[in-house]
């Protein structure tokens, strides 16, 4: 085998060892920042959560019951409209079989819910 050949075979592997590398060295940075961009989505929301219930506690403590229950219905409204969606969308299918194993019927009022339907609360004076 000539020298040429060899010197092409041995800089077409490394190019393929190279490309192969630099693959998977992106491909591990882009689902290092979805993690990243996925866990921060979760910690807003579990602030957004944390902060209902700290207005439920003190609403609670302060003996405005009514105003409290009333928080919690639009909260739970709310959260059902967000899963009806999520439910309706086509990329719910993992969601759906959850629900469908531990309460189906959520579930099947989920799908009966208008989409285009809005939320709103007047919350009692305490």
């Amino acid at each position: 085998m000539s020298n040429s050949i060899m010197k092409k075979k041995i800089i077409g592997s490394l190019a393929i060892g190279l490309i192969a590398i630099f693959s998977i060295v992106g491909l591990n940075a882009y689902e290092d920042k979805v993690v990243r961009v996925a866990l921060e989505a979760q910690a807003e929301i579990n602030h957004s959560v944390y902060d209902a219930f700290r207005k439920i506690q003190i609403e609670l403590n302060n003996g405005c019951f009514s105003r409290a229950s009333s928080r919690i219905e639009f909260l739970l409204a709310q959260q059902k409209l967000l899963m009806a969606e999520h439910i309706m969308s086509d990329n719910s299918t993992s969601f759906e079989q959850y629900l469908r194993k531990r309460d189906p019927e959520l579930l099947t009022e989920l799908m009966t819910i208008d989409l285009d339907s809005r939320i709103e609360t007047v919350l009692p004076d305490c």
